[in-house]
């Protein structure tokens, strides 16, 4: 059977004889191994539990790549797209999905996009001289604020992940740092974090 499974992933689009088979074997092989059947007397290798596990275990990762390179394309792909019917607001979601994607987090929340992009919308106004006045900069702090309460908040309504929480934060707080602090001392602190010894 575990020969079977592996010989399936070699399987094209449309082979339904082969995407039988492997989602056959995957299943048997699952059970055997919940099962605790592993122990045959049959069985000539010695760890062929282990080598279920690591040939199952490979083939979610692979399945996991697919998906994520998919859903990234789609994220790409929509804002391509958007940058041709309306003014790009939707940068700091673009690098949220894209962080969160790589990290292996699949979910996506709404509410914090939308606060998302709208604080960082306004700071690059900010940073571009197109805000000036201080009512501008007081709804700038004011989002800012609601941001902060979506993502250190533990509210039923807002049961995300944390970690998807603190990426929404992060890039935040990327864009606001660069609003508020010079391209020289932006590049100061760069070049000190990668070049200098601690």
């Amino acid at each position: 059977m575990f020969n079977l499974y592996r010989c399936s992933q070699a399987l094209f689009p449309g082979e339904m004889i082969l995407e039988e088979a492997k989602n056959f074997t995957y299943n048997f092989l699952h059970q055997y191994l919940a099962n605790n059947q592993s122990k045959d007397k049959w069985v000539i290798a010695k760890d062929i539990p282990g080598e279920f596990l690591h040939q199952l275990g490979k083939e979610t990762y692979q399945d996991l790549g697919i998906d994520i390179h998919h859903q990234l394309h789609n994220v790409w792909e929509e804002w391509f797209m958007s940058l041709n019917n309306t003014p790009c607001q939707e940068e700091a979601e673009l690098l949220v999905h894209t962080i969160n994607l790589a990290a292996g987090h699949m979910t996506h929340d709404e509410i914090l996009s939308k606060h998302t992009n709208k604080v960082c919308h306004m700071l690059n106004e900010f940073q571009n001289g197109q805000i000036s006045n201080s009512s501008k900069a007081r709804d700038i702090e004011f989002y800012m604020k609601a941001l902060v309460k979506l993502v250190f908040s533990n509210t039923s309504s807002n049961n995300i992940n944390q970690d998807i929480k603190q990426t929404f934060f992060a890039v935040v707080k990327t864009f606001y740092y660069t609003a508020h602090v010079s391209e020289d001392t932006i590049n100061h602190h760069i070049s000190k974090v990668l070049f200098q010894k601690a």
